[in-house]
């Protein structure tokens, strides 16, 4: 049920706008238009296959892949490989990887270098 219009806020036009700048570039990054919205990655990023010699299968029609035998140790080692894993959770939303046995402290230099290796602004870290 959509909110009653006495629950939405309205920014009055004395307000400081900034942060209708912010939620402006949001909108369109996720239209895709990522030059304005501070990302220096200027067009979509192309997934270069490197990923292709671990058996996966989409788990759905719509969402999903899995990689039942892929070693996420072995996919940190390839920036390559974490390239195209962050390319192909964007595409699917989700990947599933089973039995892994992977540190906390990997796990964190996994997401970072997925971030880094696709564009995300240098200000935005992992904290240790």
């Amino acid at each position: 049920m959509a909110p009653s219009s006495t629950n939405i806020d309205v920014v009055p036009a004395t307000q400081d706008n900034s942060n209708l700048t912010l939620l402006s570039k949001a909108k369109a990054a996720l239209a895709g238009d990522t030059t304005t919205a501070g990302n220096p990655v200027t067009k979509p990023l192309k997934y270069s296959g490197a990923l292709d010699g671990y058996e996966s299968f989409d788990v759905t029609n719509v969402i999903g892949r899995e990689y039942p035998e892929a070693n996420l140790l072995e996919i940190l080692k390839d920036d390559e490989k974490i390239r195209d894993l962050a390319i192909t959770v964007s595409q699917r939303g989700v990947v599933f990887f089973r039995n892994q046995d992977i540190s906390v402290e990997e796990q964190k230099t996994l997401g970072q270098k997925l971030g880094e290796l696709t564009g995300k602004p240098a200000s935005s870290k992992v904290c240790y």
